[in-house]
C-alpha cells in the first residue's frame, strides 16, 4: 500500500509540489488517499480535506469471521454446512414433481458448471500472468484488470494503518457494515463526518446515485477551500 501511494504521490507532486491539499479515493482508493494523506502529514503538509468514499477497512485488522474456518476439523462431530446443503436440496426435492425436481437439479448442475466455468477462467488467468511477468512478457490487455485487483487484495492485506493526525469524510453506502465506517473513524484523531448513501458500493457510481453524495462532497470542498 505504501509503495502504491508512494507512485500517486510523485504524480500529485509534479502538479502540486506543497499543500495544503484535497485528497479523496472511492473504495480501494480511499485506502490509498488514507495512505497519501499519511505520507504529507509526515512531511508537514496540510490537509484541508481527506475524503474516503465507501472504502471498506483493510482487512489485516478485520476480526475473523466463523467462515474464515472449516469447523468440522476443529469438531469432527460437527456436520460440515456442505453436507447440510445436500440434506436441504434432498427435502426440496422430495416435495416436488417429477418435471419440477427436473428444472429444480437444472438450474442447480447449470449453477454449477457455472461456478466450475469461472473457477477455470480465474486459474487461466493467474497462470497466465505468472507467465508473462515470469519471462518478462507485458501482461496481455485480457489480464490486466484482474492482476490489478490481485494486486490491491495482496497489499490491503498486507497494510496495517496508522492513527491520521488529523480529520476526514466517509461516505458510507447503507449496505456497508458499520465495521468499516466504525473502523476508520478510530484512526482519525480529529475525528470524522460521516455521511450515508443510499444502496450499495457499486450504486454509488452509477449515474443516477452520483447526485446523493456528490452535493454533499462539493460542501466540504468549498468548506476545505476556506480554511
Amino acid at each position: 500500500m505504501e509503495t502504491i501511494a508512494e507512485y500517486y504521490l510523485r504524480q500529485i507532486r509534479q502538479i502540486q509540489p506543497h499543500g495544503p491539499f484535497l485528497i479523496g479515493g472511492y473504495s480501494f482508493g480511499g485506502t490509498i488517499a488514507f495512505e497519501v494523506a499519511q505520507n504529507l502529514t509526515a512531511h508537514g503538509e496540510k490537509i484541508s480535506l481527506l475524503a474516503i468514499l465507501d472504502s471498506p477497512f483493510p482487512t489485516a485488522s478485520r476480526p475473523p469471521s466463523s467462515t474464515d474456518r472449516d469447523e468440522s476439523f476443529e469438531n469432527p462431530t460437527k456436520v460440515s454446512p456442505r453436507w447440510l446443503k445436500i440434506g436441504v436440496h434432498f427435502q426440496r426435492l422430495a416435495k416436488l414433481g417429477f418435471q419440477a425436481q427436473v428444472r429444480y437439479l437444472h438450474v442447480r448442475f447449470k449453477g454449477r458448471i457455472n461456478a466450475i466455468g469461472n473457477k477455470l477462467r480465474t486459474n487461466y488467468k493467474w497462470l497466465l500472468c505468472k507467465a508473462s511477468l515470469t519471462v518478462g512478457w507485458r501482461l496481455p490487455a485480457s489480464v490486466r484488470s484482474y492482476y490489478i485487483v490481485e494486486v490491491h487484495k495482496v497489499a490491503r492485506k498486507a497494510y496495517k494503518p496508522r492513527v491520521f493526525l488529523g480529520r476526514a469524510v466517509y461516505f458510507k453506502s447503507t449496505n456497508r457494515s458499520s465495521y468499516d465506517r466504525d473502523s476508520w473513524q478510530n484512526l482519525m484523531r480529529d475525528g470524522m463526518e460521516v455521511y450515508e448513501v443510499p444502496g450499495d458500493h457499486l450504486d454509488l457510481i452509477k449515474r443516477e446515485n452520483v447526485s446523493a453524495w456528490a452535493g454533499r462532497l462539493g460542501s466540504c470542498i468549498t468548506k476545505a477551500h476556506a480554511l
